[in-house]
């Protein structure tokens, strides 16, 4: 990516004391601030598992699902925004792979997703205002240059220099599959603004004759049109078509690779390290305990039996919890990253799209964007029609719509394709919130209790971690933590940036947390929130005998898609843990997710209304003997949180089943199961 330039200095320097190469990429530092983190590590830390590639059957990569449920509570980048930008990624990549799936499934890697997450972000923000850009990044440049020295100072970013991307990626990361998804998101953000005539001209430069047909060839698998330059003339696809020059390069030294891998090891960049791959066994702990679970009845299948909904007139559950979306974080970032985004919902304006707004939108773009979106989902089963979506825009009992009020006045004609925005926007919320709530109605009913098995898919046989060879400090314990496990010693093994945490009432051992840029885990490690979680659990569990008299206390960790326990009614929630606790001839079971909260809807947001929701399929499969509740263990602080009705009193959020696991952790986890005691 650009980054802005280094000043030179005046006279001769000391070359440990400038900034490295890497410390230079302002851009790739402000697209790290926009998700609140400050390495790569970081983001990337928990999306590193092998099992975390590919999408669901609703066409969402796992890797969104990680970020938004665990990774960060963000500020410019809502969770509708980054489902956005997740939805493009995964539509451009099935494009350019549906020919190549003939042979296998190919998914992006972490490192590919994350790279096409940020050209995402960058083209959004550059096609809908490149001033508000081009001021964020120079109020980013004048942070950054606050605490250097005049010689390592950056200078300002120009308006002609932001129609300039560049992405360093290392030998074998697939950089021709990423050229391909980028061109396609260019066309995308292009024609989403209007600007197609724009393009005149895409031009792929290659060192060779034989790397140009190799790209040509290339460009055929994935579906997109292109044709060797010819100098005499311009082909047929001419402005549509990629046209692939060769060009002669005379004088470069042939050991020019040895003299840039030298310059990165100068400059004390990371080179590629041999990995290796190391096999942790788990020892499940199950026994003879005879736990309940829920799972839907053999042979249960809504797509293919049950009946096809059709988007229609909101029932009474879905006008009571309306669809909520903000559009401020949006237009904010689009405006002035110094806005903020921290206002509550009571000091927004709400909106509403009315007849002024609807007579000027395109309702068939509208509409086949829904069509698009339904099918990126594979509900195949789901009816739509435009008379149905112009009949759903037509009434506004259906949502909550958060906007600046300038954005709904027909100051420009330009506004119309930013209603149309809106209008696509709210009609997926609901057509999500619409499907899942027709799936819930019909398997609810097949839903019941099962006793939990050894081969119930939440447990897992062993870790497969891959890890680089120069990680010998983790390596050894690793090996350590092996040989106990393979002794039957259950002791904890640490490192500082590791855990193997033994908890005698988890359902298997260890659980492992790892953090660090080299590191994959799959299936994938604890994030810091469940860690924490696990630890004030085990200690309450170990000083607290009297609490556990005539009691048992049992944790699984409950995996994710298509092998955990999810609810369709709470959004497609799969809490984190399931915890038993038996008492007398009763199992309380409780579904526990540690998470921030600072972007969810609010106290109506299915994830925090499941506690209720819960309740209710208790009392549909009418078992005595089993009492369900749920509970959110927020990692967002109080204060932070502002659109909590009646400001951020405690009581009012344990009344939800809200937890605070920062500033309570002395008093959260004996809340936790205090709760889960009542019979409600």
């Amino acid at each position: 990516m650009p980054s802005g330039t280094a000043r030179r200095r005046a006279g001769p320097t000391r070359r440990e004391t400038r900034l490295k190469f890497d410390e230079r990429l302002v851009l790739a530092q402000w697209r790290l601030d926009l998700f609140e983190v400050e390495r790569i590590g970081q983001l990337a830390e928990e999306l590193k598992s092998p099992n975390l590639e590919g999408f669901d059957g609703e066409g969402v990569s796992h890797y969104h699902h990680v970020l938004k449920a665990r990774l960060f509570q963000r500020k410019q980048l809502p969770s509708d925004l980054l489902l956005q930008y997740d939805q493009n990624i995964v539509r451009h990549w099935r494009v350019i792979t549906e020919k190549r799936h003939q042979a296998n499934n190919l998914y992006p890697k972490y490192f590919q997703y994350l790279s096409l997450l940020f050209t995402e972000i960058y083209l959004d923000r550059y096609f809908q205002n490149p001033d508000t850009l081009l001021n964020d990044l120079n109020a980013f440049v004048r942070r950054f240059n606050e605490d250097k020295t005049e010689g390592d100072k950056i200078q300002p970013y120009e308006p002609e220099q932001l129609n300039k991307l560049a992405f360093w990626s290392a030998t074998g990361s697939g950089k021709t599959l990423l050229m391909h998804v980028n061109l396609l998101q260019y066309r995308h953000y292009l024609a989403q603004h209007g600007k197609e005539r724009n393009l005149n001209r895409i031009i792929l430069l290659t060192p060779n004759e034989g790397l140009s047909r190799q790209h040509l060839e290339e460009f055929g698998l994935s579906g997109l049109q292109a044709e060797m330059f010819s100098k005499d003339g311009r082909g047929l696809f001419a402005g549509k078509s990629v046209e692939i020059i060769d060009i002669h390069i005379f004088g470069i030294r042939a050991d020019y690779m040895r003299q840039f891998k030298e310059y990165l090891e100068e400059e004390g960049l990371p080179s590629n390290e041999d990995r290796m791959e190391f096999v942790l066994p788990v020892l499940k702990n199950l026994g003879q305990t005879k736990l309940k679970t829920l799972k839907l009845k053999d042979g249960i299948d809504f797509k293919r039996d049950g009946p096809k909904p059709a988007l229609d007139v909101p029932p009474e559950h879905l006008v009571r919890y309306p669809v909520v979306l903000d559009w401020y974080p949006r237009v904010q970032a689009h405006i002035s990253r110094g806005a903020g985004t921290s206002q509550g919902a009571a000091e927004q304006h709400e909106g509403k799209l009315r007849d002024v707004q609807l007579a000027f939108m395109d309702f068939d773009r509208v509409f086949f964007e829904l069509e698009h979106f339904k099918s990126e989902k594979a509900w195949h089963n789901l009816s739509l029609s435009r008379e149905q979506v112009r009949s759903l825009l037509a009434r506004s009992d259906w949502y909550t719509l958060y906007i600046p009020e300038t954005e709904l006045s027909l100051t420009r004609f330009g506004r119309v394709r930013a209603w149309e925005e809106v209008a696509i926007a709210l009609l997926k919320k609901y057509c999500e919130r619409y499907y899942y709530y027709r799936k819930a109605e019909y398997e609810n009913p097949h839903l019941e209790y099962r006793e939990l098995r050894p081969d119930d898919p939440n447990f897992i046989e062993e870790y497969r971690i891959l890890i680089d060879e120069s990680e010998k400090e983790i390596i050894a314990k690793l090996k350590e933590l092996k040989q106990a496990v393979e002794r039957g010693e259950w002791r904890d093994i640490e490192h500082d940036r590791f855990r193997g945490i033994c908890f005698g009432q988890h359902l298997y051992r260890p659980l492992l947390y790892l953090k660090g840029d080299n590191i994959e885990v799959r299936p994938v490690s604890l994030n810091e929130g469940e860690r924490e979680f696990v630890l004030d659990l085990r200690s309450f569990f170990d000083s607290n005998k009297g609490f556990f008299k005539e009691k048992e206390l049992y944790l699984l960790r409950n995996q994710s898609r298509g092998r955990g326990i999810g609810f369709f009614e709470a959004g497609n929630f799969y809490p984190d843990f399931i915890l038993w606790l038996l008492s007398g001839s009763r199992q309380h079971i409780t579904f526990i997710d540690p998470k921030g909260i600072r972007n969810l809807e609010g106290k109506n947001d299915p994830k925090i209304r499941f506690h209720a929701t819960i309740k209710e399929l208790e009392g549909r499969i009418g078992d005595p003997a089993v009492i369900l509740n749920s509970f959110i263990l927020s990692s967002t602080r109080r204060e932070e949180v502002t659109w909590w009705e009646g400001g951020t009193n405690k009581a009012s959020f344990e009344k939800h089943h809200v937890l605070f696991q920062k500033e309570d952790k002395a008093t959260y986890i004996e809340k936790l199961l205090t709760k889960s005691l009542i019979l409600e």
